[in-house]
C-alpha cells in the first residue's frame, strides 16, 4: 500500500515537470524565420536589448544548425555595429575566420571592408588602409563593381586624411562615374553623395574652392531632390561653410557651422566636429574676436584628451592657444599648451608617420622643445623672482662687504707702513722729503744754463724752508716773481730738476708737510681737527682737492691715515 502511494506521487511529479518544460519550450521557440526576417527584426529592435538578443541568438543558432560559414560570417559582420566598440575587433576577426572558410572572394573582401571601417571609426588610419587594400585585392577578382567603387571611396577618404589629395580626387572621380550610372538605386545614391562630398573636401584642401563649391551645390540639389538623408544635407552645408571661410566670408561661415554642428555631434562624429570647432575659432580669430575663439579651441583639446584623437589640420589649434596665452602674458598656460602640442606631435608620429611622407607641421620639434625650455626657465624666474633678487642682492652685498673689508685692511697696512717710513725719516731734514716709492725718471736735458738753474733752485729751497706752498693763492707766476725769474724758466727748472710739473711739485710739498703734521699730533688734536681743517692747513681751498691729492701722493685716504695714527697713539699710551 505504501509503495503504491509513493508511485502515485512520483508519476504526478513527472507529469508536472513535463508540462512546465513544454510550456517553457513553447514560449522560447521562435517561428521558422528566414535569415532575412531575423536580420530585419534584429535591426528594427536595436534599441531593445532583450528583443535584439533574442533574434541574434536565433540567427546564430540557425547558422550553426545549417553549418553555413556564409551565414556565420554575416552574423559576425553584418551585426558588428550593434556590439560595443571594444568588442568589434574580436567579432570581425571571427567573421574573417568564417569568411575564409567560404573561399568566396566577395565575402572575404566585404569582410575586410567592414574591418577597415571599424579601424577608421577609431581613427586608426594605418590599419583602416591596410584592410581596405586587402579588401580591394579580393573584390577586384570579382564582378561586383559596386563593392569595388565603394572601396575606392573608402581608400580615397584615407588619402584625404593623409593629405594625398590628388590621389584621392582620382579615386573619387572613378567611384562617382560608376555610381552615376544608376542613380535610381539607393546604394548608388549613397555612394554618389559620399564620394562627391569627399571629393569636394579634397578640392578644398587643394585650394580649388570654386570647384569644391560647384560639387557641393550640385550634390546638395540632388540630396534635396531625392530626400535621401537630412544628415547628408547638413554635412554638405558644413563643407560649404569651410569654403566660405577660405573666401573670407567669416560671418556666413560661422552661421553655417553653428547651424550644422549639432547634427554632426549627434552623429557622434567628433572628427568632423573638431574641424568645425577649428574653423569657428579661425573665423573669430581673423575677425579680431579672439575671446570667442578660445572656447572652440578648448573643445578640440578636450577631444584629444578624451579620445586621443587629433589630425594634422587640428595642430593649428594649439599654435593659436599658445599665441593667445603668450599675448596674455600667461606663461603657465603657454607652457601647458606647449606641452600638449608635444603630446599631439607624438600622436601624429604614431598615426601618420608610416603612412605619409609629409606631416603637416608649423614648427620643427626641436624648436618646440626649445620654446618649452625657454618657458620653463621664464616661469622659474617668475615664480622665484623675489627670492632670486634677494639672493643676488645679498650676494652682491656680501661680495661688496668682502671687497671693502679687504680694501680697508690693505689701506690700513699701507697707512701703517707709511707711518713707519715717515717716522724713520729725520725730522731735522728739510721739510720736503722724498715721496715713497718714487720711480726715478730720466732727467731731460736742461734747457737753461746750469748756473742760472742752480741759482733758481737755491732760491726755491729757501722758499720751501719758509713753507711758501701752504699759501692758498700761490701760483707759478707769483712764485716766479718771488724768485726774480719768469714763469717759463721756473717751470723748466721744476720739470728738469724735480721731474714733475708745478702742480705735482706743489701737491707733493703740501701732502708731505701735512702727513708729518698729522703724525706729530696727539689723539686729542686729531679728534679736534677734521679733514677739512687739515685741508685748510695744507693750503687747499676745498676738501675734495686735498683728499684727491693725498690719495694720489700717498695712495691712501687722509681719513684712514688719521685713524691709523690715532690707533698708534693709543697703543703708545697703553704701553
Amino acid at each position: 500500500m505504501l509503495f503504491l502511494s509513493q508511485t502515485k506521487y512520483m508519476i504526478l511529479f513527472i507529469c508536472y515537470f513535463l508540462l512546465v518544460a513544454n510550456i517553457s519550450f513553447s514560449q522560447n521557440q521562435l517561428p521558422n524565420y528566414t535569415y532575412e526576417d531575423l536580420y530585419r527584426l534584429a535591426l528594427s529592435n536595436k534599441n531593445n536589448p532583450v528583443e535584439l538578443n533574442k533574434y541574434l541568438k536565433e540567427y546564430y543558432r540557425k547558422s550553426k544548425h545549417d553549418n553555413s560559414p556564409e551565414r556565420l560570417t554575416e552574423y559576425y559582420r553584418d551585426f558588428i555595429f550593434l556590439n560595443p566598440e571594444n568588442e568589434r575587433i574580436e567579432k570581425i576577426d571571427s567573421a574573417l575566420h568564417y569568411a575564409n572558410l567560404t573561399k568566396n572572394n566577395e565575402i572575404i573582401g566585404r569582410t575586410y571592408l567592414t574591418k577597415g571601417t571599424i579601424y577608421y571609426n577609431i581613427k586608426n588610419y594605418q590599419e583602416a588602409l591596410n584592410n581596405y587594400l586587402l579588401g580591394y585585392e579580393y573584390i577586384s577578382d570579382t564582378e561586383n563593381d559596386y563593392l569595388k567603387n565603394r572601396l575606392k571611396n573608402h581608400i580615397g577618404i584615407i588619402k584625404n586624411y593623409l593629405g594625398n589629395y590628388d590621389e584621392a580626387v582620382t579615386l573619387f572621380k572613378e567611384s562617382i562615374d560608376f555610381f552615376k550610372l544608376d542613380l535610381d538605386n539607393y546604394n548608388n545614391q549613397r555612394g554618389f553623395i559620399n564620394s562627391s562630398r569627399n571629393m569636394a573636401w579634397a578640392f578644398t584642401k587643394l585650394g580649388q574652392i570654386q570647384e569644391s563649391n560647384q560639387i557641393l551645390e550640385d550634390t546638395y540639389k540632388f540630396t534635396i531632390k531625392t530626400g535621401i538623408s537630412p544628415l547628408d544635407e547638413k554635412y554638405l552645408l558644413f563643407c560649404q561653410s569651410i569654403n566660405d571661410y577660405h573666401l573670407k566670408k567669416h560671418n556666413i561661415s560661422i552661421q553655417k557651422i553653428k547651424q550644422t554642428l549639432p547634427q554632426i555631434y549627434e552623429n557622434e562624429d567628433f572628427a568632423w566636429g573638431s574641424i568645425g570647432e577649428l574653423y569657428l575659432a579661425k573665423s573669430y580669430w581673423d575677425t579680431h574676436q579672439t575671446e570667442k575663439a578660445i572656447p572652440h579651441l578648448l573643445k578640440i583639446d578636450k577631444v584629444f584628451v578624451d579620445k586621443n584623437y587629433t589630425h594634422p589640420d587640428l595642430r593649428e589649434a594649439y599654435e593659436m592657444l599658445i599665441k593667445y596665452y603668450e599675448n596674455e602674458h600667461d606663461k603657465d598656460k603657454q607652457l601647458f599648451y606647449t606641452n600638449r602640442l608635444i603630446e599631439v606631435d607624438k600622436v601624429f608620429n604614431t598615426n601618420y608617420k608610416n603612412l605619409s611622407k609629409e606631416i603637416y607641421r608649423e614648427y620643427e620639434t626641436k624648436d618646440l622643445l626649445q620654446a618649452k625650455r625657454d618657458l620653463e626657465f621664464a616661469l622659474y624666474l617668475q615664480k622665484y623672482q623675489s627670492k632670486i633678487i634677494l639672493s643676488v642682492s645679498l650676494f652682491i652685498i656680501l661680495l661688496l662687504g668682502i671687497i671693502y673689508f679687504i680694501s680697508q685692511r690693505r689701506n690700513r697696512e699701507k697707512a701703517r707702513e707709511l707711518i713707519r717710513k715717515i717716522e724713520s725719516l729725520s725730522l731735522q731734514t728739510t721739510t720736503s722729503f722724498e715721496p715713497l716709492e718714487v720711480i726715478e725718471m730720466p732727467k731731460a736735458k736742461p734747457i737753461l744754463a746750469d748756473e742760472l738753474a742752480q741759482t733758481i733752485l737755491g732760491k726755491l729751497k729757501k722758499l720751501e724752508d719758509k713753507e711758501f706752498y701752504l699759501k692758498k693763492d700761490i701760483t707759478l707766476s707769483k712764485l716766479a716773481k718771488k724768485l726774480e725769474t719768469n714763469s717759463s724758466y721756473l717751470s723748466a727748472v721744476i720739470n728738469n730738476y724735480k721731474n714733475k710739473n708745478f702742480a705735482s711739485y706743489l701737491n707733493e710739498l703740501r701732502i708731505n708737510y701735512i702727513a708729518k703734521e698729522i703724525l706729530k699730533s696727539d689723539s686729542y688734536e686729531l679728534q679736534k681737527y677734521s679733514v677739512d681743517a687739515f685741508a685748510d692747513m695744507a693750503g687747499y681751498s676745498n676738501v675734495k682737492s686735498f683728499s684727491d691729492a693725498f690719495q694720489k701722493e700717498l695712495d691712501i685716504k687722509p681719513s684712514l691715515f688719521i685713524r691709523e695714527v690715532m690707533k698708534r697713539n693709543q697703543v703708545a699710551l697703553v704701553a
